[in-house]
């Protein structure tokens, strides 16, 4: 189950000043984050319980981080916090649709390769 994010009101207030300094309307918004404009007229009032991949597309296209030191909030099951960040961010890159995973899915490849190339087993 997720834990509910207790920061959501302080990431709400800097969402919603993040998107008034740029000038977005929601629509804008929707647009550049891929997020229903209703949705993210919610996730900007603070409107959400856990970091979900639409409050992260909120938080990428807004530019706005997570507070430092608050991992263990944006918790979205009870496994690793760092692990369950990395999954968050990842399901915020994608549109949600196949081509993307499949994009995603050469890019991790690329990824893995590099790491294998710079850790080779020993």
């Amino acid at each position: 189950m997720a834990k509910p994010y207790a920061e959501a009101a302080m990431l709400a207030t800097r969402l919603q000043r993040a998107r008034t300094v740029k000038r977005l309307s929601y629509n804008a918004l929707s647009r550049l984050s891929g997020v229903d404009p209703a949705q993210g007229f919610r996730i900007c009032r603070g409107d959400f319980r856990t970091l979900s991949h639409n409050v992260m597309r909120i938080c990428n296209a807004l530019e706005v981080e997570l507070p430092a030191g608050n991992e263990k909030s944006a918790v979205i099951n009870d496994s690793d916090p760092t692990r369950d960040r990395l999954i968050a961010e990842l399901m915020a890159t994608w549109d949600q649709t196949a081509a993307g995973a499949k994009n995603i899915k050469q890019l991790l490849a690329v990824v893995r390769q590099i790491q294998e190339e710079a850790n080779p087993a020993k």
